[in-house]
């Protein structure tokens, strides 16, 4: 299993903007992203940080999310300043004791 975060700022764009937008273009994400178990929009309205987690099944599926046009898109939008986006392998064993999330294992 993999995840990625993804941290920016908003630049010429509102929460609730933010927030339409994210709603309108979820199904994107549920229907058309391959191995994509599941992505947590992240509210940055008190921090002024937003973002998404991102939980693939493997490497593979989250390099080609990371080499699809939806990424282009994210990346060259400029409405998202500062954007960040790392990558993590999950630590299976702990995760599953500590009861995160609940897909470990699950492919």
């Amino acid at each position: 299993m993999q995840v990625l975060i993804v941290n920016f700022k908003l630049n010429g764009m509102t929460h609730d903007e933010l927030v339409a937008a994210a709603t309108e273009h979820g199904p994107v994400f549920r229907d058309g992203v391959p191995g994509l178990i599941e992505k947590v929009f992240l509210d940055g309205e008190e921090s002024g940080i937003y973002g998404g987690v991102y939980k693939f099944e493997d490497r593979p599926s989250l390099d080609t999310y990371l080499a699809s046009e939806i990424w282009a898109g994210v990346k060259a939008d400029p409405r998202f300043a500062e954007l960040t986006a790392r990558t993590f392998g999950v630590v299976e064993e702990p995760t599953r004791q500590a009861r995160g999330m609940a897909q470990v294992g699950v492919a």
